[in-house]
């Protein structure tokens, strides 16, 4: 059984097989946020995998906005086929923590309301 076989058995079994924090979801936002602006300019390859669902990662123009696709579209993270975008996507709890820790504005807050970055404005 390859690795990807055996996390997706125990986790179909409930198992948990690790847990993320809201810091984790938010560095894999900002991360998925500057490899989208290097797959851009060409200084990533192409074929280098979002954690987010990719239509959350274009869509967002921030942090906050990626966490909050996330946590308002979640059936699209759900749905894919990559493991570790599953796993962000099944810790409602932890989106809404992760969401929840922007309270002070700063760069990655967004100015946006969230029905606007789900309308794709």
């Amino acid at each position: 059984m390859t690795p990807n076989q055996e996390r997706e058995y125990l986790r179909l079994r409930g198992t948990k097989v690790g847990g993320l924090k809201p810091a984790n979801v938010v560095q894999a936002a900002a991360r998925d946020l500057d490899l989208r602006a290097k797959k851009l300019s060409a200084a990533a390859p192409a074929t280098e995998p979002y954690a987010f669902h990719r239509v959350h990662v274009r869509k967002a123009k921030t942090v906050r906005e990626l966490v909050a696709l996330a946590l308002a579209e979640r059936d699209r993270g759900l749905g894919s086929a990559k493991f570790h975008t599953r796993l962000i996507y099944e810790g409602i709890e932890v989106l809404r923590a992760a969401l929840a820790s922007f309270s002070g504005g700063g760069e990655l807050e967004s100015p946006r309301p969230v029905d606007d970055v789900l309308k794709g404005d």
